[in-house]
Formats: structure tokens, C-alpha cells, sequence
């Protein structure tokens, strides 16, 4: 009751807080009860709250006020359910945690894997690999020496892309089954690989 009391001393004063001084006479008493500091003084049903109220000549006047005290109780309620909801924010997870530079991730439609490049610490060398969300070892899919990067799974989730750099500018699109296996150029150009979330780690 306490909440309901103190939205309606706000809307009738226009004033935040149990400002009792500016509150109407046939207001007051009730008002002040229901936002009495202890809560052992307050209404303890919304029937008592409602029978304590100003009595209006009107039956239609009566109508509206009960409308009207059961449009703000819900509103109260709905308002300290909200501001008592915590936010949950998940703690981050990492999917993976390999020595040397991991960069360019992308997941599998599914969701269940996860595509990088990564070049080991003193390898010089930058291949794509694949690793289950769940965890397990990382599985190489490109065995060029060259530095591929920006993998990206077809829709099906059956083939995978990547940008291969081939030196001078020049890069080429390759595509390899998700699995691994033979792998297949669909174009080489003047390409600039897109990046997406980069992480790394050293």
C-alpha cells in the first residue's frame, strides 16, 4: 500500500515524496496512513485503503476513483517488479585459448562451430581451423603455405571460404569442405579480405 500511497500524494501535490502538508484535507488522513514509516501502521488490504478514501458524492465519481485505484495499484506493482529485476549479463566465454595470434572468427550456422585463422606462436605460418563450441581440439582445414584469414561457412553449412593472400595485392577465394579435404579456387583478384571481430592473443 505504501507505493500506491506515495503515487498518489505525487500525483495530487505534483511533488515527489510523503509531502503531506500540501495534500487536500479530505486526503490527508488516509494518505498519511498509507505512507506511514512503519509498516505496521499502514492499510494492510487495498479494500481498507479504499473505504479510508474521501467519500464522493457521485456513484459515477465512485465508479472512476475505484477504476482509477486499481489502474494505479497495477501500474505501482508492475513498476516495483521492474526496478527489483536484476539484469543478468552472462560471463564471457572464450572459445578458444591458443598460443600465438587467433583472429577472424566466424560460427557454423548451427552454432556449434567455430572458424579462425590462427598462426601458432613462431610458425610464421597463418592457416584456418575449425573447433566445437563445446570444446576439443582444433581441427586444421588449409595446409597452403601462404597466409589465409576471414573464413566464412556456405549457408548449409556444408563448405567453407577464406581469403588466401597470394602476394602483391593479390588474394584468391578458396572454398574447402567443413570437414577438411580437397580444397577448390572460385576466384583470385584484387580482393581486400573483410575482417570481422578480431582477438588475439600472444
Amino acid at each position: 500500500m505504501f507505493s500506491l500511497g506515495a503515487v498518489l500524494v505525487e500525483s495530487i501535490t505534483g511533488q515527489r515524496g510523503a509531502v503531506h502538508e500540501a495534500l487536500p484535507k479530505q486526503w490527508k488522513p488516509s494518505l498519511e496512513k498509507a505512507t506511514a514509516p512503519d509498516p505496521a501502521n499502514r492499510f494492510q488490504s487495498g479494500a481498507d485503503f479504499l473505504a479510508a478514501m474521501p467519500k464522493l458524492r457521485s456513484r459515477t465519481k465512485q465508479v472512476w476513483a475505484v477504476a482509477a485505484l486499481v489502474a494505479v495499484t497495477l501500474l505501482a506493482s508492475i513498476a516495483y517488479r521492474s526496478s527489483r529485476q536484476a539484469i543478468f549479463f552472462p560471463p564471457p566465454m572464450p572459445f578458444t585459448s591458443l598460443p600465438g595470434e587467433e583472429i577472424d572468427p566466424s560460427f557454423s550456422p548451427d552454432g556449434e562451430k567455430i572458424y579462425f585463422a590462427w598462426s601458432p606462436e613462431h610458425s610464421g605460418q597463418t592457416d584456418i581451423y575449425v573447433k566445437a563450441v563445446k570444446g576439443g581440439d582444433p581441427l586444421r582445414l588449409s595446409q597452403h603455405p601462404a597466409r589465409e584469414t576471414a573464413p566464412a561457412c556456405s549457408r548449409d553449412g556444408k563448405l567453407l571460404a577464406f581469403f588466401r593472400d597470394e602476394g602483391h595485392g593479390v588474394n584468391s577465394v578458396v572454398v574447402v569442405p567443413v570437414t577438411g579435404g580437397p580444397e577448390r579456387e572460385i576466384a583470385r583478384g584484387m580482393y581486400q579480405s573483410f575482417r570481422g571481430p578480431r582477438t588475439t592473443k600472444r
